[in-house]
């Protein structure tokens, strides 16, 4: 670590990255990729900065780093390098790190907001989700996405609210990280054992073709895909949800829609509510006279409403 980054703390696991992320000489480097553009130049410059936190997003970004935003997915990679782990996600999680990242960020940075890349699982089904509450679940997460300050970020089939899929075996693995990692199980636990230690943390799932229509592969190709398709792809391709006003897509439609009119929920202050109760995460968007309050049920079951609603407050939108 001769030319880690003394602002940073050590990284765990050394595999090379550090050197590079953690160089002193990065923000020279970037500045020297990214030219400084004056206030009104509608290029942006945007990072993904390896998950590694607020420290490197602050070196990165604003008046002395290089870029304009980084994308951060520490918190979603929090068990994703933890082998033999199930890689499961709560909704509770989320809750902490938004409100922790505001604090150590979000205030004086401006936030990229993520749930889903080509690097991890589907997070409807990190989060547990039953086919039941599948939809749900999508549409409260995009409700998140939305309605947080920073700017939002929509991985392809995540508007679908897209879930896992059963592959059958781990040649049906493409990526390079599931194979080493069921290789290596496979020594000491067997292919079954292996391949399901392997699947709740495999890319694979965000990588699949993308459902665009009933038909054959989803639209997506004539030819033989690289990867099969997700199961259930006749009712959870992007035609059949275009037509259902129920729908996941059509719930983020409705929020975008939403949030273009509405300068409160693009500039507005972040002020979380009720922030000891485990279950809800609520909060205030604040800009110029305009206030939104967004209500997160963070359980299965209906919970007792933290607070009361004014009577000058009016539902706008909800999953349910």
């Amino acid at each position: 670590y001769a030319h880690a980054h003394p602002a940073l703390p050590r990284p765990t696991n050394p595999c090379g990255y550090e050197q590079c992320a953690y160089s002193p000489n990065l923000s020279r480097y970037l500045r020297e990729l990214c030219p400084a553009q004056p206030d009104d130049s509608p290029v942006l410059m945007m990072a993904e900065a390896g998950g590694r936190g607020a420290g490197l997003a602050k070196m990165l970004t604003g008046d002395r780093g290089a870029l304009d935003m980084v994308m951060d997915a520490s918190y979603l990679n929090r068990t994703q390098n933890r082998r033999e782990q199930d890689g499961s996600l709560t909704l509770a999680d989320i809750k902490q790190y938004f409100i922790r990242a505001e604090e150590e960020y979000g205030q004086f940075r401006w936030m990229s907001l993520l749930f889903e890349n080509p690097d991890m699982p589907r997070l409807v089904s990190r989060l547990g989700a039953s086919p039941i509450y599948r939809g749900i679940l999508a549409k409260l997460l995009g409700t998140l996405l939305l309605t947080l300050r920073g700017t939002p970020i929509v991985y392809q089939g995540e508007e679908l609210g897209l879930p896992n899929t059963r592959f059958a075996s781990a040649t049906e693995l493409c990526s390079a990280q599931a194979q080493r990692m069921y290789q290596e199980l496979r020594e000491r636990m067997g292919d079954a054992a292996a391949l399901q230690a392997v699947l709740p943390v495999a890319c694979d799932h965000a990588r699949l073709p993308m459902p665009w229509r009933a038909g054959l592969n989803g639209v997506f190709t004539g030819a033989a895909p690289w990867m099969r398709l997700n199961y259930g792809i006749d009712y959870l391709n992007a035609g059949a949800q275009m037509e259902d006003p129920k729908s996941v897509w059509n719930h983020y439609r409705r929020l975008v829609a939403q949030r273009k009119k509405s300068a409160g929920l693009v500039y507005g202050s972040f002020n979380p509510v009720f922030v000891k109760n485990k279950k809800v995460f609520c909060y205030f968007r604040i800009h110029e006279g305009e206030k939104w309050y967004v209500e997160i049920n963070l359980t299965e079951r209906e919970v007792a409403r933290p607070g009361r609603i004014l009577p000058s407050q009016h539902l706008v939108l909800s999953n349910y």
